[in-house]
């Protein structure tokens, strides 16, 4: 252990030392090095005089989320198992049960299973929570190491206490892991004549070729106006919200404006072509749920006059981030810009409203058919 921070001390000052040598090619704070050895300083007196002994790295990795912590509420770090977590769910694609969970103190609460996975065909529903994992409780377990016992290799499988949803007993259930797709865009379906609604769920790289396939889907069924929903959308990349409201909008059309501390980090992103669906009458449901990509959608469509939002004001994220990789592995998420909708309007911390405040879910969905249904399309 010892020689384990000896390494890392040593790293600490040698990288303070060469901070003024690097200055050229990347501007560093003159107050830099000093503040590194402070650091190392802090890290010696704890290695030496704390009641128990510590994982430096443990240390190292609580410091820089703690540096991360004071900037702003969107700026993070990740460990390398976090990292990689985050790009199974930008990619769409992991190996597990099927289903969405949020952790809780008692266990992992299923948010919604999807179709065709193990999950389903084991009978787990919304609502239920997983108390164990083959025999290990998940109460007060950190999320990461909650999560990790879902996943494995495709064809092993695990035994989890379940307690249904309703009900005070647990059942135990065995469930094979398995290569699973994660939708992004969901339930696309005819709400009223001639409307068409669709769910996306977050946006990723798969979001924009999911959603063209179920408004073709929606349009061979009869539906020339569409109901676009991302309430509870966390969001996701800016380039995949942008392509998705390239779809309703027309060349040159702008869709979002950033602007940073940097030049490169101030930009704005125009429709390249006028989409498929340009003409069609729209309305996109929001709520407190819908954030940063999905504010950028329905922003731009508002804006732009080609959609009415119906529901409840939104989250009110409007930072771009950066992901950082470090080299052993992990990676800073940091804000480097703030966008604005194509009106210029600055929504971070405030949200979008809609045009019809509606706070019931099922009569958010109802009104908005409504209003498609009294408009004449022009495609």
């Amino acid at each position: 252990m010892k020689k384990q921070w000896q390494k890392i001390l040593f790293l600490f000052v040698l990288f303070g030392a060469a901070a003024v040598s690097v200055r050229a090619e990347r501007e560093i704070p003159s107050a830099l090095p000093q503040l590194v050895y402070v650091f190392t300083d802090a890290m010696q007196l704890v290695s030496e005089r704390y009641l128990r002994e510590v994982n430096p790295k443990d240390l190292l990795y609580g410091a820089i989320q703690g540096m991360l912590q004071i900037l702003d509420p969107d700026s993070q770090f990740l460990t390398p198992e976090e990292l990689r977590r985050l790009r199974m769910e930008t990619e769409g694609e992991f190996v597990g049960i099927g289903a969405k969970v949020n952790v809780k103190e008692d266990g992992l609460l299923i948010d919604y299973v999807l179709e065709n996975t193990p999950a389903s065909d084991a009978g787990l529903k919304t609502g239920d929570l997983i108390v164990s994992v083959d025999g290990k409780p998940l109460q007060h377990i950190p999320r990461n190491d909650a999560l990790k016992l879902l996943e494995g290799k495709s064809g092993s499988s695990i035994v989890v206490g379940l307690k249904l949803k309703d009900e005070d007993t647990i059942t135990v259930r065995k469930i094979s892991r398995a290569k699973v797709d994660i939708p992004h865009v969901k339930d696309a379906r005819i709400v009223a004549p001639k409307v068409g609604y669709v769910r996306i769920v977050e946006f990723g790289e798969k979001t924009n070729i999911e959603l063209i396939k179920a408004l073709a889907k929606l349009r061979r069924g009869g539906a020339n106006r569409f109901i676009l929903d991302v309430r509870d959308n966390p969001g996701g990349t800016l380039e995949a919200a942008a392509a998705v409201a390239e779809l309703f909008l027309s060349r040159g059309d702008l869709i979002v404006s950033t602007v940073g501390r940097r030049s490169t980090e101030s930009f704005e992103i125009s429709a390249k072509e006028t989409g498929a669906y340009s003409a069609a009458p729209l309305a996109v449901l929001i709520n407190k749920g819908s954030a940063s990509a999905s504010e950028v959608l329905a922003a731009a469509l508002k804006d732009h006059n080609r959609a009415k939002l119906f529901g409840t004001a939104s989250f009110g994220k409007a930072s771009v981030q950066a992901l950082l990789t470090l080299r052993d592995g992990s990676a800073i998420r940091i804000t480097t810009a703030e966008y604005f909708t194509p009106n210029k309007n600055a929504i971070n911390r405030v949200g979008l409203k809609p045009d019809f405040l509606i706070e019931d879910e099922e009569a958010q969905l109802k009104e908005a058919a409504s209003y498609l249904e009294n408009i004449s399309p022009t495609m």
